[in-house]
């Protein structure tokens, strides 16, 4: 199954794409030589999810060493399951399941931004704790539509470098 990727509805524009391409490949070649970390708070993420990872395996590839992070809390569709399944088969992906409680929010309650609040700090800690070493730390989505932009990912790291 081909992944479905944000480029399949959102196109670069024309008069961008050989400069993006250029910064795509710019990016993979900084990226090899780098150690990332990737993190990322779920819940209720499927079937999304299963796109999100495949894409996810393709940065992973992309970097001299790269690592996974996901603090999954309070599931219900299965998520939680798939995760600790992701894990068993990816040596880079650690998953840490929370109990917090509360209704499945999607919108700008408040009860949702305080647990949000607390599942991205669990992941900060994961990485004071566990990737004090890396050079990026990338925080994703674990749910859109369409995934994540790999080349979008590689592109950022391009420009990040040319800043330095």
């Amino acid at each position: 199954m081909t992944s479905k990727r944000p480029e399949d509805v959102w196109p670069v524009d024309q008069e961008y794409a050989e400069l993006y391409a250029a910064k795509v490949a710019e990016g993979r070649a900084v990226a090899a030589d780098l150690k990332a970390v990737i993190v990322a708070i779920a819940r209720n993420a499927m079937p999304a999810m299963a796109n999100t990872f495949d894409l996810l395996a393709e940065v992973q590839r992309g970097f001299a060493d790269c690592r996974m992070f996901v603090f999954e809390n309070d599931s219900t569709d299965g998520t939680n399951v798939a995760l600790d399944k992701a894990a068993e088969l990816l040596p880079w992906l650690t998953v840490e399941h929370g109990d917090l409680g509360g209704i499945d929010s999607r919108g700008f309650e408040p009860e949702r931004t305080i647990r949000l609040a607390h599942c991205r700090n669990r992941c900060l800690e994961w990485v004071r704790e566990n990737a004090r070493e890396t050079s990026l730390t990338i925080v994703v989505d674990m749910d859109p539509d369409y995934g994540l932009s790999v080349d979008g990912v590689f592109n950022s790291i391009a420009w990040l470098a040319h800043k330095r």
